[in-house]
């Protein structure tokens, strides 16, 4: 029950409704009571937690001998849920995004730990561009410093979106991923800078090993700017 309940509470849903939920999934068809029986909450609250879960569309109720008994709809319903919580995301995505081209011309943001970590990769795979480039690489601490199934997914996604990735990293480095949409470039290393540098559509991506981070900047002239400096250190570089 607690992978389910934490998978329903991702999901959006309280983790009193998660609990009242499951508990009718187990039971098939339930009174208050025997829900209260369950999830040891007050029946009043239980009573909220059935309308909400109704609006959701999760939840419905018969009425027998005068006792409403309360029973879970077809679990596809979820998906129906979901999906429309997205559509609603992808409306205030567009609206705000919209806004965000009016309001600003260059935008700073620092993207903290892992989950910004991860916002960046999604950023760049949502970006629509077919191609990423970077300097400033060194794999060996990408792998070291972020959950490996963040990377390798990351990599399947580009292969499927058909985005290639051309890295700048130094002579003599230990590791480079071995994907042929993925081509390095070495830089002789008293040259090699530690701090990553990531260009793809209009932004600027910076990660910073400590604290671990993400600085992001949005700006079309400036990701210009540092994509043809990106070009000239390409050009002088040996190539594999």
């Amino acid at each position: 029950m607690g992978g389910q309940l934490e998978a329903l509470k991702q999901l959006g849903l309280s983790e009193g409704e998660a609990k009242v939920y499951l508990a009718l999934a187990d039971l098939g068809e339930a009174s208050v009571g025997e829900i209260q029986k369950i999830v040891k909450i007050h029946r009043t609250t239980i009573y909220d937690y059935l309308e909400k879960l109704a609006n959701k569309g999760l939840v419905s109720h018969s009425i027998l001998n005068r006792t409403k008994r309360y029973f879970p709809t077809d679990p596809k319903n979820i998906l129906l849920y979901v999906k429309h919580k997205q559509e609603l995301a992808e409306q205030v995505m567009r609206e705000l995004a919209s806004k965000n081209k009016k309001m600003h011309r260059l935008k700073v943001e620092v993207l903290s730990g892992n989950q910004g970590f991860r916002m960046l990769l999604n950023d760049i795979l949502q970006s629509g561009e077919k191609e990423f480039i970077g300097f400033g690489i060194d794999e060996k601490m990408f792998i070291s410093a972020f959950p490996p199934h963040y990377i390798e997914k990351f990599f399947k996604k580009e292969m499927e979106l058909g985005i290639r990735e051309r890295m700048i990293t130094f002579e003599g480095a230990e590791y480079t991923a071995k994907h042929k949409h993925i081509q390095y470039a070495f830089l002789p290393k008293k040259y090699f800078s530690p701090i990553p540098i990531a260009i793809y559509a209009n932004k600027i991506a910076m990660i910073v090993w400590e604290p671990k981070s993400v600085i992001l900047i949005t700006n079309a002239e400036l990701a210009d700017s540092y994509r043809k400096y990106f070009e000239l250190m390409w050009k002088t570089c040996k190539e594999k």
